[in-house]
């Protein structure tokens, strides 16, 4: 399901992009042509957007998501980017990766998540399994939703980007070999780029 969204993400981005240079030849066409003025050189496309200019973006979007307070618990998903799934859809995307797990997951697991968003995907595992939740994500605000979800565990959820070295300033600080298991669902295959997964 990853893999068809990020095809269908790239098939967006595509159309995207031809759409722009049509607009554009578009435009410098028309200019070229008009009957008034001399001809002017051809307008050039702005540089596609990078992740580095997207950045500042996706994070005003999950800081607005997380404070969102209707939202039931049962919805979480909703604060971290999953709306377009039913409850009834993100709890069995979930599961259905759960239950794939090797190792499993077991009663007592101590499961860190990097990118936890409002802790939807650790608090439909937690329905599951008795688990010890931690993780990080780089919105302060859907920290705050998690720890709020999970108050007992609260010193577990730290505010890191994924995008940064572990153990680095900022980053999102995973103690190597403390965790039975260390997930992501979405935040390494649709929010970094190639270069930045290598981190």
């Amino acid at each position: 399901e990853a893999c068809i969204l990020r095809i269908l993400l790239s098939g967006v981005s595509s159309t995207l992009d031809a759409a722009h240079a049509i607009a554009v030849e578009a435009m410098s066409a028309l200019l070229r042509h008009s009957d008034s003025d001399p001809p002017s050189p051809p307008l050039q496309p702005p540089a596609p957007l990078s992740f580095e200019h997207t950045r500042p973006f996706l994070h005003a979007w999950f800081e607005r998501e997380a404070e969102q307070r209707e939202v039931a618990r049962d919805e979480l998903h909703r604060l971290s980017g999953w709306s377009y799934l039913s409850t009834a859809e993100f709890r069995s995307l979930v599961a259905d990766a759960v239950h794939r797990l090797n190792p499993p997951i077991r009663d007592g697991a101590f499961i860190y998540e990097l990118g936890i968003g409002a802790g939807a995907v650790l608090k439909t595992i937690s329905s599951l399994h008795r688990i010890r939740p931690a993780g990080c994500d780089f919105s302060p605000k859907a920290i705050q939703r998690a720890s709020e979800i999970f108050p007992a565990h609260a010193a577990a959820f730290r505010v890191g980007d994924i995008a940064l070295p572990l153990s680095s300033k900022g980053g999102c600080a995973a103690r190597a070999g403390a965790y039975s298991h260390v997930l992501s669902f979405g935040s390494l295959a649709m929010y970094l780029t190639h270069s930045e997964m290598a981190v």
